[in-house]
């Protein structure tokens, strides 16, 4: 070929390549700072070594491409970068994504208000915080350093801005797995999920782009108290589908359901009547829970814990956590029941108490504890019975217990009433003696004094003292003496003394009338009759 025709075909293929084109180069000289490249004009190029990633691995005929800067640098070579055609390669490959909806790789590199920033291919992109995923994310840190696929929603070249969307990329997905799902879920089906969400009723679990949720009693065949105690939130977990609504979309799901059932069975491990060892793992006002073994649990109502003693609360003898020896009671395998008690374990005391504490014996108790109604009386083997504040004395009206016994004092009984098949005994402390007021109904219009008590509406309550004996009366006011009585507090006063007659004793209903009027008609007609004496 003529010099001529080879100037023109040179000239020819310089007027094709233009400054601000991407074009491959090829490495025809290496130096300790330049990359020499060719790429088909008069003179070649040159590339500084920083532009590359790993200039220890670049060699003579290596191709790439390159963006030509200048065709004529100030020395007269061609100035090329290969730094600024990646970037421009990998605008456009993003572009591309952004125009057909391609997800794109990158990884959140840090955190900044309102989102994230994440390196997509060497460019910094823009993810915000609602668009990461389709739950709240509460710790964001936790993100940084991670690679995700993303969709690009914005893209403007010109300001450099990329905006980036996991989230649609995500509902995309998850939209076709709940398609999948539909088709081929069904009951009893084993599926592996994530748990998504807990609740204090249970635990939503993603299953393929469905949400199912296990409930708390479906979690573990033991009992818990919140689901947070077997499961937490990110779990990758396998659970079985127990339900489908398909109109509703909600689907029932069961993780204990993968393992045997520790009830079946039961009545052969525990047969009634035998004794084991429990743990008690709460407390309630009827009772206490106990367990026997991993998911088989058992009530120890509050009425099996004792055979003589009142308790109020199973917290007096049982605590949570503590291990006791209890007697199955009953079981019922339908309910998933069994019943307890701890008292079985130590013999009964009330077995024997017929014999031992026949009605109208004497027996010897100590005061335990006080109620209005009367004082609780304990026996030396821990029988514990009721001595009513009617049984405390023939003729004194107490108001409280107290006034007349102490608590921790032993005290003298009798036995009044027992029933050993529903644990009750009564004991009456008057009993001890025979009611005086049976001895006072010959003192029927005899006179007597007696001291002012207390004064109310329908007359006066008087204190007498009797053959030994303190006993309570009362003088209706049509019995009163004193003339004009339109108040009774203006012509009595309490502690005052009166001169009075029997008028009524009932020893049965503890009832005693006077008079203070048939006294003095009583003295009058005495002293009648003395001065008719004299006159004869």
């Amino acid at each position: 070929m003529k010099k001529e025709e080879m100037l023109k075909l040179i000239d020819e293929s310089l007027s094709k390549i233009k400054e601000g084109e991407i074009v491959e180069g090829k490495i025809v000289n290496l130096s300790p700072k330049e990359v020499i490249v060719d790429v088909g004009l008069k003179s070649e190029g040159v590339i500084p070594l920083s532009e590359f990633d790993d200039p220890s691995k670049l060699k003579l005929g290596d191709k790439f491409e390159v963006f030509i800067e200048n065709i004529e640098g100030e020395k007269g070579s061609v100035v090329l970068s290969k730094s600024k055609a990646d970037s421009m390669r990998v605008w456009e490959s993003i572009e591309d994504s952004y125009k057909n909806g391609t997800p794109i790789e990158g990884k959140i590199s840090m955190t900044v208000k309102g989102g994230f920033v994440v390196n997509a291919k060497g460019i910094e992109c823009f993810l915000p915080n609602s668009q990461f995923d389709v739950v709240e994310i509460k710790d964001t840190s936790k993100l940084v350093g991670e690679t995700f696929n993303f969709k690009v929603t914005k893209f403007d070249k010109l300001r450099e801005s990329i905006v980036l969307s996991r989230r649609a990329f995500i509902e995309k997905e998850l939209k076709a797995k709940r398609e999948k799902f539909w088709e081929t879920a069904k009951e009893e089906l084993i599926l592996d999920g994530v748990v998504k969400n807990i609740a204090d009723f249970g635990a939503f679990v993603d299953i393929g782009g469905v949400d199912g949720l296990v409930h708390i009693t479906d979690l573990s065949w033991s009992r818990i108290n919140h689901p947070s105690e077997v499961l937490q939130q990110g779990d990758k977990v396998k659970v079985k589908i127990l339900s489908i609504d398909r109109e509703t979309h909600h689907v029932a799901l069961g993780i204990k359901q993968l393992t045997q059932c520790p009830w079946d069975g039961i009545e052969e491990r525990y047969p009634v009547a035998s004794k084991v060892k429990v743990k008690v793992t709460s407390l309630a006002d009827f009772g206490a829970f106990v367990e026997l073994e991993p998911g088989v649990e058992g009530l120890i109502h509050i009425s099996e814990m004792s055979w003589t003693q009142r308790i109020r609360h199973p917290s007096q003898i049982l605590a949570v956590g503590e291990t006791v020896q209890a007697v199955i009671l009953n079981i019922n395998k339908d309910e998933n029941k069994i019943s307890l008690g701890i008292r079985q374990i130590q013999a009964n005391p009330w077995k024997n108490a017929t014999k031992n504490y026949p009605e109208g014996s004497i027996v010897s108790g100590t005061v335990k504890a006080f109620s209005p109604f009367g004082a609780f009386v304990e026996l030396k083997d821990g029988i514990e019975g009721l001595l009513h504040i009617r049984d405390l004395s023939w003729t004194e009206h107490i108001e409280h217990p107290s006034d007349i016994l102490k608590k921790g004092k032993r005290i003298k009984c009798s036995v009044l009433s027992l029933d050993a098949e529903h644990q009750r005994i009564t004991f009456g402390l008057k009993q001890l003696e025979q009611n005086p007021l049976l001895t006072l109904e010959k003192l029927i219009d005899k006179p007597v004094k007696g001291i002012i008590k207390e004064i109310v509406d329908k007359g006066v309550v008087v204190k007498l003292k009797v053959n030994k004996h303190k006993v309570e009366g009362f003088i209706p006011v049509s019995h009163l003496a004193k003339p004009d009585l339109r108040k009774i507090e203006n012509k009595y006063k309490i502690g005052e003394e009166l001169n009075l007659k029997f008028l009524e004793i009932d020893a049965e209903q503890r009832k005693v009338i006077l008079s203070e009027k048939d006294y003095y008609k009583a003295a009058e007609k005495k002293e009648y009759e003395e001065y008719l004496k004299k006159q004869k």
